[in-house]
């Protein structure tokens, strides 16, 4: 049986934390023995979650001694032939473990397009480099950023996209008011205020009764939630809920009609591959890797990043031919289900947890070989 340890920073509810718990379930199904590592805190919103799923977990305590911290993890590492670590906050802090196994393959997969410029991250990079058996990116475009940034060589880098579980069912036809949505962390660059001021414009038109026919739901938590708040408050007639942080993925998109992801940046979007895979239509940004999973005018529609007009005139859309809502969510579940199934993201990291290494150990300069 392979057994496999995820590393991730925290449990936090989040795109990679949401499917490196649905990669752990899937695993397990499939014989694995997957487990998880929490460097957070016990009290992160997924850890219910991930037991509930009967995913064995160990949290390693913010604010408890590091030194206590490294040794509970070193003695953890030896109980797998894999290590997984799922973001570079997590690779920071258990960086000086890595020397002290090598008979463990670590895997490193970054879940976004974060450059990480700087010297203190291009030397965590470099010395990381020689124990890390192969670093994989959900996109195209976030490989070509690191191979760029840290200079790794091809043969150690590959993209796995994510994937998610289908769910089956007939896709729902929608009446007023319509039910768009926003889910995710509220914080500056998914573009939250954005997408407020473009229903504030909807809602002030004096033309017709546009903001009596749709809500807008905001799933998710973060530092800028208040402002937020405050913004909704000050948009009259709107009619704007903030459910807080659920964990329940399925009850929130058979809760909404579209998705908006309103982000300056993205990698490949989990938001956007789960309301698909629901059968939800979306309306995103045309950054990162939001083109390869929305098309236009068949699955959703794109809009450029903070353009107002451009996120007012997508809602109208929608508001004015509701029929598209079921013709772009049958698209989109049919695309998500061909290209972005959790069986075919848990086969591709099957392939590297378990290929044979061709990285042959080389003699150093002028020692000799006795055979």
């Amino acid at each position: 049986m392979l057994a496999v340890l995820h590393v991730l920073s925290s449990l936090k509810l989040g795109g990679a934390e949401r499917i490196t718990l649905a990669l752990a379930k899937h695993q397990r199904d499939e014989g694995m023995d997957a487990q998880i590592l929490n460097l957070g805190s016990e009290d992160d919103f997924l850890v219910t979650v991930g037991r509930e799923k009967a995913i064995p977990l160990t949290v390693s305590e913010v604010g408890s001694s590091r030194v206590a911290r490294y040794a509970q993890i070193n003695n953890l590492f030896k109980q797998f032939a894999v290590v997984h670590i799922h973001s570079p906050r997590a690779l920071q802090f258990i960086a000086p473990l890595l020397p002290l196994h090598n008979k463990v393959r670590f895997i490193y997969t970054r879940h976004g397009l974060n450059p990480l410029r700087g010297f203190y991250w291009k030397m965590l990079h470099l010395c990381a480099r020689k124990f890390i058996y192969k670093a994989t990116f959900v996109t195209q475009s976030a490989r070509d950023v690191f191979k760029r940034e840290f200079k790794w060589p091809e043969n150690k880098t590959v993209v796995i996209e994510n994937g998610v579980y289908i769910p089956t069912g007939t896709i729902r036809s929608s009446t007023y008011p319509l039910r768009f949505g926003s889910v995710g962390r509220m914080i500056g660059l998914k573009g939250q205020k954005n997408l407020l001021q473009s229903v504030a414009t909807l809602c002030g038109n004096k033309a017709g009764n546009t903001c009596e026919q749709f809500e807008l739901h905001f799933y998710g938590s973060g530092p800028l939630e208040e402002k937020l708040k405050k913004q909704a408050e000050a948009i009259p007639g709107a009619a704007i809920v903030f459910h807080g942080e659920v964990s329940d993925i399925s009850s929130i998109y058979n809760n909404l009609d579209v998705l908006i992801v309103a982000s300056e940046t993205e990698g490949l979007s989990m938001v956007i591959i789960e309301a698909m895979a629901h059968g939800v239509p979306v309306i995103a940004t045309r950054v990162g890797g939001n083109p390869t999973l929305v098309f236009q005018n068949i699955s959703g529609i794109l809009v450029e990043y903070a353009d107002i007009e451009d996120m007012q005139n997508a809602i109208s859309a929608f508001l004015q031919n509701p029929d598209l809502i079921h013709t772009y969510g049958v698209a989109a579940r049919e695309y998500i289900a061909n290209m972005f199934s959790l069986d075919k993201t848990h086969q591709a990291y099957l392939t590297q947890y378990q290929e044979q290494s061709t990285t042959k150990a080389q003699p150093k300069p002028g020692k000799k070989i006795y055979r």
